[in-house]
């Protein structure tokens, strides 16, 4: 006691207690029991003495083993286990030694925790949602998982959560230690693709790929390409996809080359049945499908019209009258057909319930497009005219358009040119590079207006059919492509316009983008 009192006599009172300071250096303020103090697990931690060094004072730490730690004023170390630890530290100055005991006890850390969102309203199954933890203050011991209704679903401080199925969901972060668990939840609806998008039919890559599907979820600017085979990876569509029909809840895709009619469950885009080839000769090209109720449907082919049980996709003999059938329309309780090939200025008007061919309606041009609008009227263009047809009686009107105007279509499987609007009285079609809208008012003397031409566009060319009215919205949308040949075919554009013309939606895609840089032949569009 006399040689500690001496030494308090030769240099300053030394009083020693600790700081221990984070990585920002915040400072930790010492606990009040005087000499225990508290670290955490893998954090930096410094003992600081509260002394002033004077010339020739030398310091030493050791630990409780007497184990030379360091020999600074202040000593630093990061604790790599949890528990009770004790520092010895000496201050030297003329032979003479002040000694003082520090008591560390390291704890796991309680993290903290933060997700990227608080709530994903967003579409089920294809679409996952990218949730991200930000974990602060964590050791190695940490445990990170994600759970839903309380089993594990994921590790780490990400997650692709996808779902099968509709509804809300309660995903939840846990980052947990031996001490402690922190958790976070984020809540996620799940809609039904019915609920809110529109699927873009594609003929696919010939000799690549087959036909695809690419998902629009309206409101978000956002695809899902090839959404098909994310939800169906062991299913294929057919060899050049080029129509899509949604009937009760189910959609139909129809391809040129097997399988021909692919159905699936218009909810989850889950595949259901498919017909491999249903005409009478296999190299013949399906076309278009249509159906009348629950069970029964027509389909038609370069090789005639089919009736099919939609309860299992049976397939009945060919309807006598027609060699070959294009786009179907349902009206009155009748089916009105595009005749094709040789008979491609005919439509053909088929009894739905008996399902055979009840009359013909013979059209003063090769028809290119075939609709039926609000009024249950049909729709046809055809070269240089628009003709309507009266559904009830099967009499005609027709109008002649400008010289410069005409109704085409590049091929007898294209959806179709035309379209009619279900929301007001208007036919819609494309020419050229122009979208044109038209009032029946009169059919002889109301004008056209353009609303759309793709001139300037970045994709500059209508493909395939190309233009479909959507049955609530009224908006007309269109599919376009890059002109020219080759890699310019990458380049995809959907527009979507209101009635009048103003602009809705522009999206390009495709071009040189890694992720969706492809060949698609954007052909039809099925709203959900």
């Amino acid at each position: 006691m006399k040689n500690f009192r001496s030494l308090l006599g030769l240099f300053a009172l030394l009083f020693i207690g600790l700081t221990a300071c984070d990585n920002d250096d915040d400072i930790i303020t010492p606990d009040i029991s005087g000499g225990t103090y508290t670290a955490f697990l893998e954090e930096s931690t410094t003992l600081k003495p509260d002394v002033s060094p004077t010339d020739g004072m030398t310091f030493k730490w050791f630990d409780i083993e007497k184990k030379l730690l360091s020999e600074t004023l202040e000593y630093t170390f990061t604790p790599d286990k949890t528990g009770t630890f004790k520092y010895i530290f000496h201050a030297t100055r003329l032979e003479q030694t002040a000694i003082d005991t520090f008591t560390v006890i390291v704890k796991h850390p309680t993290p903290s925790v933060s997700l990227n969102i608080e709530s994903f309203k967003g579409f089920q199954h294809g679409f996952p949602v990218k949730l991200e933890a930000s974990v602060f203050k964590y050791d190695k011991d940490t445990e990170m998982t994600w759970s839903l209704n309380g089993e594990d679903i994921g590790k780490g401080k990400t997650l692709d959560f996808d779902a099968e199925g509709t509804g809300v969901f309660t995903v939840t972060f846990t980052a947990r230690n031996p001490s402690i668990a922190i958790s976070e939840s984020v809540t996620i609806e799940k809609l039904s693709y019915t609920d809110n998008g529109t699927l873009v039919v594609n003929e696919g890559w010939f000799g690549h790929e087959p036909g695809n599907l690419n998902y629009w979820m309206k409101d978000s600017s956002r695809f899902s390409y090839r959404v098909f085979k994310k939800i169906n990876p062991e299913k294929n569509l057919g060899v050049t996809s080029q129509a899509g029909v949604l009937h009760d809840g189910k959609v139909y895709i129809m391809s040129k080359q097997a399988p021909q009619l692919v159905v699936l469950d218009a909810a989850t885009l889950k595949y259901l049945n498919e017909i491999d080839v249903f005409t009478g000769n296999k190299y013949s090209y399906a076309h278009h499908f249509v159906g009348v109720d629950a069970n029964k449907g027509f389909l038609s082919s370069a090789d005639g019209v089919y009736p099919v049980n939609l309860t299992d996709l049976s397939v009945g003999d060919k309807i006598e009258g027609i060699s070959a059938g294009g786009i179907m329309k349902l009206s009155g309780g009748k089916v009105f057909v595009q005749g094709v090939s040789g008979e491609s200025k005919k439509i053909f008007v088929l009894d739905a319930n008996a399902g055979t061919l009840a009359n013909t309606v013979d059209i003063s041009g090769a028809v290119a497009g075939l609709d039926i609008d609000a009024d249950g009227n049909v729709w046809v263009g055809a070269g240089e005219k628009l003709i309507k047809i009266n559904a009830s009686d099967l009499t005609t009107q027709e109008k002649t358009l400008p010289e410069d105007v005409t109704i085409k279509n590049g091929w007898v499987w294209d959806a179709g040119a035309l379209t009619t609007s279900k929301t007001e009285s208007a036919v819609f079609f494309k020419s050229g590079k122009k979208l044109y809208k038209y009032v029946p008012a009169d059919s002889e003397t109301a004008e056209l207006t353009a609303i759309l031409d793709l001139t300037d566009m970045v994709s500059n060319n209508f493909y395939n059919g190309g233009v479909k009215a959507h049955p609530t919205t009224g908006n007309i949308y269109v599919n376009a492509v890059k002109s020219g040949w080759g890699n310019n075919y990458k380049q995809n554009g959907m527009y979507v316009r209101s009635s009048a013309g103003a602009n809705i939606l522009t999206y390009n895609y495709g071009g040189t983008e890694a992720d969706n840089s492809f060949f698609y032949f954007p052909a039809d569009f099925v709203f959900l």
